[in-house]
């Protein structure tokens, strides 16, 4: 706007965002079509993830090869955003560090309805699910996934993040959840070994116990069941 840059820059700008937006969820809902028959309102459950990130790339060249076509002078700059935009996202994924590879922790886990478990005790590839009934987005996933691993091929452990047997008890039996895959975690100790900066977090192991996938937040049906079928094949 110092330079006297027209305004309609800062529509087509806005524009080119909505569109790789759109399209990264379109395509992500077109791989797992399947699922998203059965619930289709899900496909507005945005807050839960699930975007491709091809999808979106492509639906963003797209839009700004639209842009070139009716202006080209206004597209050159657009573009170049666009590129340190991609380029900016990338750089800060490569910073964080990759939990990814790290061995399972030795660390007791105490069962609420059965005896106790170490994730190094596991037999095969699992999914752990990081909560506390104090987190919203943990109440809203935990009847969904508790009915995926009742009909799944692959456990899924609940692993209550600091609180205690008491509290955990309640907001089961107010929830009308079962007590089965419920375990205790009082030290945190799970959110500290791989990183965790906030819950639910769902943590995807291998056949060896090596952490090969994570979710942080509330994760869709979709989304599961497609990590799942991964971990199954043994596919990262």
């Amino acid at each position: 706007r110092r330079r006297g840059a027209p305004a309609r820059h800062a529509v087509q700008a806005m524009r080119l965002v909505v569109t790789g937006l759109i399209a990264a969820r379109a395509g992500y809902v077109a791989q797992n079509l399947a699922v998203f028959a059965e619930a289709p309102l899900d496909v507005l459950k945005v807050w839960q993830g699930g975007f491709s990130v091809g999808f979106g790339l492509a639906g963003l060249g797209a839009a700004l090869a639209v842009t070139a076509l009716r202006d080209l002078r206004g597209a050159l700059p657009l573009g170049g955003l666009a590129l340190a935009a991609v380029a900016l996202g990338f750089g800060l994924l490569a910073a964080f560090p990759d939990p990814r590879g790290r061995p399972a922790p030795d660390v007791p886990l105490h069962a609420l309805g059965g005896a106790p478990l170490t994730l190094t005790a596991l037999d095969g590839p699992a999914v752990v699910n990081l909560w506390a009934s104090w987190c919203p987005p943990c109440r809203r996933e935990m009847p969904m996934m508790m009915e995926v691993a009742d009909g799944g091929d692959l456990p899924i452990l609940f692993v209550n993040q600091g609180e205690q047997p008491p509290q955990i008890t309640r907001f089961l039996e107010q929830a009308g959840l079962a007590r089965e895959g419920i375990y205790l975690d009082p030290a945190r100790a799970l959110m500290a070994t791989y990183g965790a900066r906030g819950l639910p977090a769902t943590l995807f192991l291998d056949a060896e116990g090596r952490l090969v996938g994570t979710h942080t937040g509330e994760i869709s049906r979709a989304e599961l069941l497609r990590r799942m079928t991964t971990l199954s094949k043994g596919t990262t």
